[in-house]
């Protein structure tokens, strides 16, 4: 992202993940920018910061998949979204 960034192709050094699931859906990434049509009514945007500049890896504490709960500790753990 930094070279898109340094070489004029995108604004900023953000990615935005929209998520659809179910038949007929597509879910897309989105680089440099967020569009707030991908924004579901009556919600907002959320944003997350990486650990580090070297990896896709978040905090997080509660993480659910469909409802069904993946990770619900006190503690910190990484997510690491691998491009």
């Amino acid at each position: 992202m930094y070279q898109m960034k340094m070489n004029g192709h995108i604004d900023h050094m953000v990615a935005s993940f929209y998520i659809k699931s179910g038949n007929g859906f597509s879910s897309s990434v989105k680089f440099g920018s967020y569009d707030t049509a991908g924004i579901a009514p009556g919600t907002t945007l959320e944003m997350y910061k990486t650990k580090g500049t070297a990896s896709w890896m978040i905090n997080a504490r509660k993480i659910a998949l469909n409802g069904l709960s993946m990770i619900d500790s006190g503690s910190t753990r990484y997510l690491n979204l691998d491009m």
